[in-house]
């Protein structure tokens, strides 16, 4: 399985990804910063498992791999067709608001941190997000100069709070049933 792939027994594992990974090595960065500081303060070992995208460049999958050389608890890969099944796997998922990786964890139904840019052409991104937040499916924090620190509050939080799969508000996902069932009882109503 991907969790025993990734993660020894009782590690602590995170999946980050940030989409398609275009100009995403701060928010890598950051990522494995704050779970670093959070091996420190909680002292479970975490791995870290970072999803950088098929459009993350060679300069920053070349500084990521310094960053990372040192880190044994941290494996990257470019791309996963089954994201899904990554996050599934997961205690904790970090990524960016786009719309499939909402999708996504939506399916999976796990904790969640969802990074968002404040940027003219990514408001959609952060409407999207402070809704699913409000809807309890995730948390979020914006994307700044103090990404690492606001991680390590969030993961922090997630942590203490014993935020697990039981404890998530459930989404019907049963749209095209119920919807099939109105009409049929309006039909014959």
């Amino acid at each position: 399985t991907i969790r025993n792939t990734y993660a020894q027994e009782g590690n602590f594992l995170v999946v980050a990804s940030a989409g398609g990974g275009k100009h995403s090595y701060p928010f890598f960065q950051a990522v494995v910063q704050a779970c670093q500081a959070h091996q420190k303060i909680n002292g479970r070992p975490v791995h870290l498992h970072l999803i950088t995208g098929p459009y993350f460049s060679n300069e920053d999958q070349q500084a990521l791999e310094e960053l990372t050389s040192e880190r044994e608890w941290v494996s990257s890969v470019k791309f996963v067709p089954n994201i899904v099944d990554y996050i599934g796997a997961a205690d904790l998922f970090i990524g960016t608001g786009g719309y499939n990786t909402m999708t996504e964890i939506m399916v999976a139904q796990k904790p969640s941190i969802i990074v968002t840019r404040m940027q003219i052409d990514s408001i959609e991104q952060s409407l999207r997000t402070k809704l699913f937040e409000t809807l309890g499916i995730c948390d979020s924090v914006t994307w700044d100069e103090n990404l690492a620190a606001h991680l390590e509050d969030r993961i922090v939080a997630i942590t203490s709070r014993h935020l697990h799969l039981e404890s998530l508000r459930p989404l019907d996902m049963n749209g095209k049933k119920r919807t099939a069932e109105m009409i049929l009882n309006g039909i014959e109503g």
